[in-house]
């Protein structure tokens, strides 16, 4: 999984191009060279002078190691190799290595905002949000529980209304099979099932206790305690 922003122009005389990467793929380090050049190369234009090329930065975030130095940001240029003269401030590529963050304690600010990106968990966003002195990192912290918010809210209603349209499924369903003695045990079997697969995705989706899961699907008071058994005994 990747994320990119293509042609970000910081200014007139420079381009950023700055992916995300989740997974390590084979020969990344040639592809992120050759996505250099070709976005370069790309800007120069028909009868324009070679002057005018833009300085391009290439900038990629990587959820894997890379590079066997333990700092987790990497930054490559063109250098003569004896002099270490450099031959254009054209060229530039980083590599920032989530994995190697947590362990660096440098206090740049540039960590604050790679530590906001690799966080997975409740605690440390509040890690983050005490220890960072960068206001637009805070704000960011609000917008995330914001939209994790909205997303969890969004799932218990599609769960619930998951619960009626599975209860009323399994009851057609068997009346469409034309039973007639033992209907009403294999509607209430269906039912069953259906609420228990609902209860389970909620608490594999949106890590809740099967409490709060059988809570969240309102289901009634006097059957809680029946499917709170029917999960843990399904489970074991």
């Amino acid at each position: 999984m990747k994320l990119e922003l293509k042609d970000v122009n910081d200014s007139e005389t420079k381009i950023i191009n700055i992916e995300m990467q989740v997974n390590s793929e084979p020969a990344f380090k040639d592809r992120t060279l050759y996505y250099w050049s070709k976005i370069y190369s790309e800007e120069l234009k028909t009868s324009e002078e070679y002057d005018s090329l833009r300085k391009t930065i290439c900038i990629n975030i990587i959820n894997f190691n890379l590079f066997e130095s333990p700092e987790y940001q990497s930054h490559f240029q063109i250098l003569e190799k004896e002099r270490k003269e450099l031959l254009t401030d054209k060229f530039s590529i980083y590599f920032f290595e989530l994995r190697k963050v947590k362990k660096s304690q440098k206090g740049k600010p540039v960590e604050d905002w790679l530590k906001l990106i690799n966080a997975e968990k409740e605690e440390e966003l509040m890690a983050l949000e005490m220890s960072t002195k960068i206001p637009e990192v805070k704000d960011v912290i609000v917008k995330v529980r914001e939209l994790s918010a909205d997303e969890k809210l969004r799932r218990l209603a599609f769960y619930r209304e998951k619960r009626l349209h599975d209860e009323a499924n399994a009851i057609n369903g068997s009346r469409r099979e034309g039973f007639v003695e033992g209907e009403k045990i294999g509607e209430k079997r269906g039912m069953t099932n259906a609420i228990i697969n609902n209860i389970k995705s909620l608490m594999e989706n949106l890590n809740l206790t099967a409490e709060n899961a059988i809570k969240a699907l309102n289901i009634p008071h006097e059957e809680q305690n029946f499917y709170l058994t029917q999960v843990n005994n399904s489970l074991l």
